[in-house]
């Protein structure tokens, strides 16, 4: 497995005209510092780097920072990137120009997932189309971030909804789930399907000219090679058959798009009506705030707590959510039968010339004593022998995609799915545990997808836990990279000091001991860490050099 370590970071603000440089170890790093000396803008300052979409505060934001990070690819070649504003700039371990970016998702994107071997697909809204995920998906189970990390897991980015439906799909890529080489025969069998209707395209073109010919000369008397015509007539029934299976399959595929959008349409309507239901609940507890209510049907009293009405909003909520995910099925479902709509009519459409073509050779057979094409007959000869080749690449390419497809299919493994659930289950009970972290069902983490709730001081311990047991999976089981473990002030919620010890230990203690980590403190609470230690000391965002010491 690869593993990406980030060996310096540097700043510089022409505006204010200060710099700052931290060198990184390749193993520890504990970045210790109070209120306003920029630890976070530090941490977000790797990412932005890399093209990762990030929340500077506004101070950062006016100073202008450009920022250069250098990194090294499984202990291999060194590379540095310099991000100007929009302009990414990459350089080799020498400082040698490679290539210049404007465009993250056109650019910088792309070079970044061939550089790493990213190979995960996701679909973007309103597009049924998988697009390659920007580079904030490569570093997302590996960063908790200070602003939005401890209150949802995978949620310290901006922008991730641009894709619909991320979350699981990038949580079993990086968890091996569906390893790196699913996504990347995924990609074979599309580059695959492209070319083979582009040859599909020739031949259409190449049997829609034969048939032009067909019928301009078709009043001219020829020759009547009887073996030859009966070679033709069994290659147009032939052909015939190939498009009557190619259309009976869209049909198939419209069936079952049909099936789905009904089974969504009544989803949406039972969704929809238990939405207005449970929006009703609410306005009729929020307009009758008393300690007790009665029931305006059966006259039963019942409380009206505050509580209460708190859970009746989050079911609110939760199906305005779920009646928006179906929203967005049902369109890519439309938009799925308008494509396969499309996909039939030149299937027809051929289909109805070669039963003309067919029924011409019925009336021809008849005037045997007609000949007068030699011409015609040595062009469409020609034509036939492209359009043999053609057929010919067509069967290879279709074989190829049907090999690829299987071995799509080994990687759909329920075993190995088990395996990393269970290890991810296991490590997050045991990492729950270890934070004091008792009061949450089993249910609502056994899926390695869960989304943690809690409240409270236990919340962020909770995401900790969870943090750490989807780690322990990508350990095990990923087939991507390993990339830098980032923490960012791990002290939320007011954490009490049996709980900051705790959380700092299982950091210092239970962090992967083959990864870089980067912790980012504003205090160790009595905590010994023997790490590679930076202590930013001034207030100023980028102020003179940071002491970097061991403790």
């Amino acid at each position: 497995m690869k593993k990406l370590i980030i060996k310096e970071l540097q700043l510089c603000s022409l505006k204010e005209k200060k710099a700052k440089c931290l060198p990184l170890d390749p193993k520890k790093n504990l970045i210790i510092g109070g209120n306003d000396t920029g630890k976070s803008c530090l941490m977000k300052s790797i990412y932005h780097a890399f093209g990762a979409d990030v929340k500077f505060e506004p101070a950062w934001e006016s100073a202008d920072v450009k920022s250069l990070v250098t990194f090294t690819v499984d202990n291999g070649q060194t590379y540095s990137i310099l991000r100007d504003q929009r302009t990414f700039s990459v350089f080799d371990s020498n400082m040698n120009h490679l290539k210049t970016f404007t465009s993250v998702t056109k650019g910088l994107g792309p070079y970044l997932a061939d550089m790493f071997d990213f190979k995960l697909r996701l679909p973007t809204k309103g597009n049924s189309q998988d697009a390659m995920p920007t580079p904030a998906f490569m570093f997302l189970p590996f960063y908790i971030d200070q602003d939005k990390g401890w209150n949802r897991s995978f949620d310290s980015f901006e922008r991730l909804q641009q894709f619909s439906d991320w979350r699981t799909p990038t949580i079993e890529f990086h968890t091996g789930i569906r390893p790196n080489e699913y996504y990347a025969t995924k990609i074979e069998i599309k580059s695959k399907i492209i070319k083979r209707d582009e040859i599909q395209s020739e031949v259409n073109a190449t049997d829609a000219i034969l048939f032009k010919h067909r019928e301009r000369y078709k009043d001219l008397p020829f020759d009547i090679d009887f073996d030859a015509f009966r070679k033709e007539v069994d290659e147009l029934l032939v052909r015939a058959e190939i498009v009557k299976s190619e259309e009976e399959k869209f049909r198939s595929d419209l069936r079952e798009l049909y099936d789905e959008k009904h089974v969504v349409s009544h989803q949406l309507s039972s969704v929809s009506k238990a939405l207005q239901v449970a929006e009703k609940d609410f306005k009729f507890t929020v307009e009758n705030p008393d300690e007790e209510i009665e029931c305006p049907i059966c006259h039963t009293t019942f409380d009206n707590r505050f509580a209460d009405r708190i859970e009746i909003a989050k079911d609110v909520n939760e199906f305005d959510q779920l009646l928006n995910e179906l929203q967005q099925r049902a369109l890519q479902i439309e938009a799925s039968i308008k494509d396969l709509k499309i996909k039939t009519e030149p299937l027809k459409s051929e289909l109805f010339r070669i039963n003309a073509i067919l029924s011409e050779k019925r009336k021809t057979i008849e005037l045997r004593d007609l000949i007068k094409a030699e011409g015609r007959r040595e062009l469409i000869d020609d034509l036939k022998g492209q359009r043999d080749l053609l057929l010919g690449k067509l069967r290879d390419l279709q074989a190829e995609i049907d090999a690829l497809s299987e071995k799509l299919k080994s990687y759909e493994n329920k075993d190995q799915r088990n395996r990393v659930v269970s290890s991810y289950f296991l490590a997050t009970k045991r990492y729950l545990n270890d934070l004091d972290v008792h009061n949450i069902a089993e249910e609502k983490f056994k899926k390695v997808s869960s989304v943690i709730e809690k409240s409270g001081s236990d919340k962020p311990r909770a995401l900790l836990a969870y943090f750490f047991g989807i780690l322990e999976a990508i350990k095990q089981h990923s087939t991507f990279m390993l990339c830098p473990i980032v923490v960012d002030s791990p002290n939320q919620q007011a954490q009490d000091k049996t709980n900051i010890k705790n959380i700092l230990e299982v950091i210092r203690d239970k962090a992967p001991s083959d990864c870089q980590v980067i912790l980012a403190v504003e205090g160790l609470h009595g905590v010994k860490f023997n790490w590679n230690t930076i202590e930013l000391k001034t207030k100023l965002y980028l102020g003179s050099n940071s002491r970097t010491r061991g403790a």
